[in-house]
C-alpha cells in the first residue's frame, strides 16, 4: 500500500487511475481505506482500462481530462497495444496530459519495445509497481502471478523467481528474520539461493538498519517451505468436498 501511495505523491496534479481489470479487486485487499485515501492524494478518477477512455473524463459534471493519467497493468502485449492506441486518441483529439505506466511487478523489454513500435514511447513516463504478496485471508498470501508455471516449465522465462524472492525479502522484513527455509524442487532451490543473496545485499548496503531492523523486530515465523508446483500437480485439481 505504501508503495502505490509513494507513487501516487510523487505525481503532481489531479490523476485518473486506470487499471487492468483484474487489478481492481486485489487493490482493495491492500488498500482497505478504500478510494478515500487515494482521493486524498489526488486521485480524482478511477477508470477499469478497456478501448475507449476519451469520453469517460467527467470531473463534477464537467467534461474535462485530468492532468495525469495513470495505468496500472500487468506486462501484458494486449494491454500494453489498448493502452498505446488510448494514447494516440489522446494526442488526434488534441487533449494534452502526462501519461505514466506502472508496470506490475515489473518492467519488460518486450513490453518497451511495442511501445516505441507504436510510436507513443515519448509520451510516457514508466515505472514499476512491486505489488508482492496480497493478503487474501489473515493466513493466505498470495503474488497473483497466473503465468509463473508457464513461463517456467514451457518458455523456460524463469524472471518470476526474483519476484518471489524479493517479496520474500519484504515479508521477513515486516514479520522477522525466518532462520529455518528449506526448500523442494529445482526452481524452490533457486528462489532460495536468490533470497540469501538478497539477504547478504542488504546486509552489505544497510547494515545499520539490518541490526536495528533486528533488535526490533521479533521472528513470529520460524520455519518456511518452499515447494514447487511441478512436485505436487494433483492438488490444485482436486475438488473440493
Amino acid at each position: 500500500k505504501n508503495d502505490l501511495i509513494e507513487i501516487i505523491q510523487s505525481i503532481r496534479g489531479n490523476k485518473c487511475l486506470v487499471l487492468e481489470p483484474q487489478l481492481g479487486g486485489l487493490l482493495n485487499l491492500i488498500i482497505i481505506e478504500g478510494s478515500k485515501l487515494l482521493k486524498e492524494n489526488g486521485v480524482v478518477l478511477f477508470k477499469e482500462l478497456k478501448y475507449d477512455l476519451t469520453n469517460e473524463f467527467i470531473i463534477d459534471n464537467i467534461r474535462e481530462i485530468p492532468e495525469n493519467i495513470i495505468y496500472l497493468t500487468r506486462p501484458n502485449l494486449n494491454m500494453i497495444k489498448m493502452i498505446a492506441k488510448q494514447i494516440k486518441a489522446y494526442n488526434k483529439t488534441g487533449l494534452r496530459c502526462q501519461f505514466h505506466i506502472y508496470f506490475i511487478p515489473h518492467r519488460t523489454v518486450v513490453c518497451e519495445q511495442m511501445l516505441e513500435d507504436e510510436g507513443v514511447l515519448q509520451y510516457i513516463e514508466i515505472g514499476e509497481y512491486h505489488l508482492g504478496l496480497i493478503p487474501f485471508e489473515y493466513d493466505i498470501l498470495s503474488l497473483e502471478l497466473d503465468n509463473v508455471y508457464k513461463q517456467c516449465y514451457v518458455d523456460g522465462d524463469t524472471s518470476s523467481l526474483n519476484i518471489i524472492a524479493r517479496s520474500l525479502v519484504k515479508f521477513q522484513n515486516t514479520y522477522g528474520l525466518i532462520h529455518n527455509i528449506k526448500s523442494k524442487g529445482t526452481n524452490s532451490k533457486k528462489v532460495l539461493q536468490k533470497l540469501f543473496h538478497l539477504r547478504r545485499e542488504d546486509e552489505m548496503t544497510n547494515q545499520q538498519l539490518i541490526d536495528k531492523q533486528n533488535v526490533n523486530i521479533h521472528s513470529e515465523i520460524n520455519s518456511l517451505i518452499l515447494i514447487d508446483r511441478e512436485v505436487d500437480l494433483v492438488s490444485p485439481l482436486i475438488t473440493p468436498l
